[in-house]
């Protein structure tokens, strides 16, 4: 399967995203594109002298009506395994800048040291919402998973 990007054409195969190379004088020929690691954990690539996260490639490859460019907060893409390494089409989907918030590890709960109590809170369309307090760590924790449930769900 293959595209293009930035007038560079693009495949992605076995895994790995692959560039042609057009040569006038020599043989023209595929060659992987390695990329980086930023700071953030994420695979990079450079393109034509653009940056851009390997998830989103990838992603684009597979759907070149996607728009790659577009970097409002509806058009994130998220890693489903929360892997930012796992850059299989199976593990990406499009999201929201909330919904990909909704996938991240966090407790939703804390101690409240002047009450000697559990804390529990879920942000829910940029509004904490308070789930209330609790004797102990796993009731706090409890009340969060339920109402990440109802509250976080992906179309």
């Amino acid at each position: 399967m293959d595209c293009e990007l930035n007038g560079r054409k693009i495949k992605y195969e076995d895994g790995k995203i692959w560039l042609w190379r057009e040569w006038k004088t020599k043989p023209s020929y595929w060659f992987e594109v390695k990329g980086w690691i930023n700071q953030n954990g994420y695979r990079c690539v450079e393109i034509k002298q653009k940056h851009y996260k390997y998830h989103r490639v990838v992603y684009f490859i597979h759907n070149p009506d996607w728009d790659i460019q577009d970097s409002s907060m509806n058009n994130h893409i998220d890693h489903v395994d929360r892997n930012r390494l796992n850059n299989s089409i199976e593990n990406l989907r499009v999201v929201t800048n909330q919904e990909n918030q909704w996938n991240q590890d966090c407790k939703g709960y804390y101690f409240h040291k002047a009450r000697g109590k559990y804390e529990a809170q879920i942000k829910v369309n940029g509004k904490v919402k308070y789930l209330g307090m609790f004797m102990t760590e796993q009731e706090a924790a409890a009340a969060y998973l339920q109402a990440k449930a109802i509250h976080h769900q992906l179309p």
